[in-house]
């Protein structure tokens, strides 16, 4: 009698999937951004400038972050927003069932995106701020009030901040939100709730810098803003959020030092 056809069963691990797939998965972007995290926390503690209060300075969007946990607690420690981001990520990681794999080629790749993609907004800044009556470029996306900071190392901690905390509230969190509530209660594609949601986050991202700069309402850097806003979320779409996050702090380190590096050139 003869036997049956031995049946080969291939394990599903590791898992082979392209670099393009592999820089938007949870595990790599929690990676990736660790160390930033890490960064930003010591900067907070060693670097952070504090106010005639005694507080430290924060930035905006861990100010608004900090507020709503409070309302679950009397005091809200400074590492705890770090530790949600960690949190979200380690569940959409084993929510999806990815395996625990990451090679170090994948994320010096997105450091390299990161750098790349900082550019373009440098560049959009110029374009729409040049001709203005708005401040130049190196006073742009700074929040809070980073004049007020006596260090440059202060700078570059809230600068930090605000690249890791504004992408989680206007990307990962509420373009998430509105796209939801448009596909579930307005019966809206998921392609046009994207879109819908794009808009109103960069409309968002536009207001909050204005109202927690304490600025006048000035065109051309709510446009600014506006399509700095649309740029990272097609980023976040295209590229994940570790990129996104990446991306846009390194931004902001631009905006820090590249108008000093130019003044004390040669």
């Amino acid at each position: 009698m003869p036997l049956p056809p031995t049946i080969k069963l291939h394990r599903p691990w590791p898992e082979r999937i392209g670099y393009i797939t592999a820089t938007t998965r949870p595990l790599n972007c929690l990676v990736f951004l660790l160390p930033i995290l890490v960064i930003h926390q010591v900067g907070i503690i060693v670097c952070g400038a504090q106010a005639p209060d005694g507080t430290r300075q924060i930035n905006a969007a861990l100010g608004i972050l900090s507020a709503i946990l409070s309302l679950f607690g009397s005091t809200v420690p400074l590492y705890l927003p770090g530790l949600i981001v960690v949190v979200i990520l380690l569940i959409w990681h084993l929510a999806k069932g990815y395996p625990w794999q990451v090679r170090a080629r994948t994320i010096l790749g997105m450091a390299v995106e990161s750098f790349l993609f900082a550019w373009p907004v440098w560049v959009l800044c110029n374009l729409i701020i040049t001709g203005s009556s708005a401040p130049p470029a190196s006073a742009t996306l700074m929040s809070p009030s980073p004049g007020d900071l006596n260090s440059l190392a202060g700078k570059a901690v809230l600068l930090i901040g605000a690249g890791i905390y504004e992408e989680l509230l206007f990307r990962l969190t509420l373009i998430a939100i509105i796209a939801l509530l448009l596909t579930k209660i307005g019966n809206l594609s998921k392609e046009y709730a994207l879109v819908f949601a794009a808009i109103a986050s960069a409309s968002l991202f536009g207001v909050y810098h204005f109202h927690f700069m304490g600025d006048a309402f000035d065109w051309p850097r709510f446009a600014f803003y506006f399509f700095g806003g649309v740029y990272f979320t097609g980023l976040y779409i295209l590229r994940g959020f570790g990129i996104t996050v990446g991306a846009h702090m390194l931004y902001n380190l631009i905006v820090l030092f590249v108008p000093r590096i130019i003044t004390a050139g040669p």
